[in-house]
C-alpha cells in the first residue's frame, strides 16, 4: 500500500471517528435536556406478556397505589411517581390478574430518575432493570424494520452493485447501532422522546450524507444525496410510529 492511499484511509477513519463522537455527544446532550423537561422521577414496572386485566400496585403513603398502565404489543409498563410512594427503600408490590394474586418486595426501591423493575408473572419474581432478551428483541426489530424501509428506497433509486449494497448494510448498521445505543440509554416513560429522536436523526442524516458519498460510487452525487434525505425522512416517520407501539 503506497503512502497516498494509506493517508486517504487514515483520513477516512478520522472522519468516521468524528462523526461517531458527534452522534454520541448529541445523544448525551439530548438525554439531559429532555430528562429535565419530562415527568417527575418515577418507578416503572415492566411486565412482559401482561394480560389486559393485570394490575400492579405499590403500598403508598395512603394505601395501595395502582400504577398508570401503558400497554404495548410485547409488554405492559406500570408507572408510579415518587410523590405517591414511600421514600423508604423497601417497596411492597402487589400483582393481581384473573383469579391470581401475589406480592413481591424490593429493598433497593427508588434508585434513579427512572427506577425500572421487571416482573415475571409465571415465576412470580422481580428483577432490577430489564432483561437482555427484551433489549435484543427491541434492537433487532427497530434495526430490521429500518433496513427493510431504507433498503426498498435504495432499490427504487436504482442501486444494484454488490459494493453499493455492502456499503448500504455497513453504513446503516453503524449509524443505526449508535442510534439504538442512544435509544436504549433513555429512561422508560420519556414522553418527549420523539423530539430527541428527531434531533438524533439530524446527526444520522449528516453522517450518512458523508459516508454514502465517501463509500458509494454508483450513480451521481445528487442521486445519492436524494436517497439519503428521503431514506432518513422515512426512518424518522417510522421511528416516531414505532415509539407509539414498541417500548423503549
Amino acid at each position: 500500500m503506497n503512502k497516498a492511499r494509506a493517508s486517504r484511509l487514515s483520513g477516512k477513519r478520522s472522519y468516521i471517528f468524528v462523526i461517531l463522537l458527534a452522534m454520541m455527544v448529541s445523544g448525551v446532550t439530548t438525554e439531559v435536556s429532555f430528562a429535565n423537561s419530562a415527568e417527575p422521577p418515577a418507578v416503572i414496572i415492566v411486565v412482559p406478556g401482561a394480560t389486559d386485566d393485570l394490575v400492579v400496585s405499590i403500598e403508598g403513603n395512603t394505601g395501595l397505589v395502582q400504577g398508570r398502565k401503558v400497554s404495548y404489543g410485547m409488554e405492559s409498563q406500570f408507572m408510579f411517581y415518587n410523590r405517591e410512594i414511600p421514600e423508604a427503600k423497601n417497596l411492597n408490590i402487589t400483582v393481581a390478574f384473573k383469579d391470581k394474586h401475589f406480592e413481591l418486595s424490593v429493598e433497593k426501591g427508588v434508585y434513579r430518575y427512572r427506577s425500572v423493575y421487571t416482573i415475571d408473572t409465571a415465576r412470580q419474581t422481580i428483577i432490577e432493570g430489564t432483561t437482555f432478551e427484551r433489549e435484543a428483541t427491541l434492537v433487532a426489530t427497530r434495526v430490521g424494520l429500518t433496513l427493510i424501509i431504507e433498503g426498498a428506497i435504495f432499490w427504487l433509486f436504482g442501486f444494484r452493485s454488490k459494493r453499493a449494497w455492502l456499503m448500504f448494510l455497513l453504513i446503516n448498521l453503524l449509524t443505526q447501532g449508535v442510534l439504538n445505543l442512544w435509544l436504549g440509554s433513555q429512561p422508560l416513560g420519556q414522553s418527549y422522546l420523539i423530539f430527541g429522536l428527531a434531533f438524533a436523526e439530524i446527526f444520522v442524516l449528516i453522517s450518512e450524507l458523508f459516508l454514502f458519498n465517501l463509500l458509494v460510487k454508483e450513480h451521481t452525487v445528487a442521486r445519492r444525496n436524494s436517497y439519503v434525505v428521503l431514506a432518513n425522512f422515512a426512518s424518522l416517520i417510522l421511528g416516531g410510529y414505532l415509539i407509539t407501539w414498541l417500548p423503549i
